[in-house]
């Protein structure tokens, strides 16, 4: 029988793997780039730690697999909007990109937000123990 053995050298200078990403304070942005982050940090299997205020399309990272919130952390909803006339401007809601977004959340959120009124350009925030109810409280670790 022939045996291989293979070994693989990782450089010195390489920075070590991340297995965990913290997200804190985070003010939202574009639903599309939040989620080809859940997407691409779920095919990772990061463990992510929301941590603080988390705004707007931050709350989409409720979606990645292995998801946990601190015990200070805040999720703040709302529909995603169209921006009209540029940044700053004026805002447009529409139904369809609604729906959309709220697809992404896991079913619990979900069930949260439309208990809350669904996601309108009014925020709602869900926090402390009802938060914890719904993702994982994170560990020390």
């Amino acid at each position: 029988p022939v045996t291989t053995k293979v070994t693989q050298m990782v450089p010195a200078a390489q920075p070590p793997l991340i297995d965990t990403i913290e997200v804190r304070d985070n003010p939202g942005g574009s639903v599309t780039a939040f989620q080809n982050l859940v997407e691409e940090w779920n095919k990772r299997q990061y463990i992510v730690r929301i941590a603080g205020d988390c705004w707007s399309a931050c709350t989409l990272f409720t979606g990645v697999q292995k998801v946990c919130v601190m015990a200070d952390a805040k999720l703040h909803f709302h529909a995603p909007f169209i921006s009209l006339d540029g940044p700053g401007g004026i805002r447009g809601f529409h139904p369809d990109r609604t729906a959309k977004m709220l697809a992404m959340y896991p079913k619990p959120i979900q069930n949260w937000i439309k208990a809350n009124g669904g996601l309108t350009e009014d925020w709602i925030t869900l926090k402390g123990r009802e938060l914890h109810r719904l993702v994982p409280i994170c560990s020390n670790k």
